[in-house]
């Protein structure tokens, strides 16, 4: 249905396009016969030529308007991607720059710890000399 469709509309633009009208109705003509009117008359031939022309011209005006919008989308992609790359990476920095500040342990933090384990060496220290006792 859709072919004999884009078939009707080709054959549409083609007739019209061509600058050959009839007054009434369409006459076919052998040789040597005198036309009813005025206009152009083409050989089956040339009517041929201008029908090829005229589908390779619609579908070279198709294939331009889908490149276009394939291009225009492949840039919305390459411009969606670039962002989210950028995003990604402001994350990973910010994400580095707190387990940076996670991993570093304050000064107080150190003398607890060094504290810690003198009081744990005493401990084990005394708890030795009263076993061996």
């Amino acid at each position: 249905m859709k072919r004999i469709l884009v078939n009707l509309l080709i054959f549409a633009n083609i007739s019209t396009s061509c600058y050959c009208y009839a007054d009434d109705k369409a006459t076919p003509l052998n040789k040597g016969d005198a036309a009813p009117f005025t206009g152009l008359l083409l050989t089956p031939s040339q009517a041929q030529d201008v029908k090829n022309t005229a589908i390779e011209r619609d579908a070279l005006k198709a294939v331009n308007g889908s490149l276009n919008l394939s291009i225009n989308l492949q840039d919305d992609i390459i411009k969606h991607k670039d962002n989210q790359i950028t995003v990604m990476m402001q994350q990973n920095d910010n994400l580095s720059k707190n387990l940076y500040s996670e991993r570093q342990t304050s000064t107080w933090e150190k003398a607890a710890w060094f504290a810690a384990g003198i009081i744990t060496t005493g401990l084990v220290l005394y708890g030795v000399k009263n076993i061996s006792k």
